[in-house]
């Protein structure tokens, strides 16, 4: 259905772009979608890791996502919003 297509256009995009947070949005909304809490959460814990290699914070929107989701966002990753 139209989740499925909605991850897998995400899923390709990350593919060309990891760090797109706008395309792992996609991801996580689609799985919720879907019912799939568990997916969600390992798209927001990929996404978190791949910014926190960068040392940068994940988006307002995506800290709401995180504080949905019951998930904290690591110290590590806000480094890039103090500095």
């Amino acid at each position: 259905g139209e989740h499925e297509l909605a991850e897998r256009i995400g899923m390709r995009a990350l593919d060309l772009d990891p760090w797109a947070e706008a395309s792992a949005q996609l991801v996580v909304k689609a799985r919720l979608a879907d019912h799939d809490v568990d997916g969600a959460r390992r798209a927001l814990a990929e996404l978190e890791a791949r910014l926190a290699e960068l040392e940068v914070a994940p988006q307002p929107e995506k800290r709401e996502l995180f504080a949905q989701l019951g998930r904290p966002i690591r110290p590590a990753s806000l480094r890039g919003a103090e500095g």
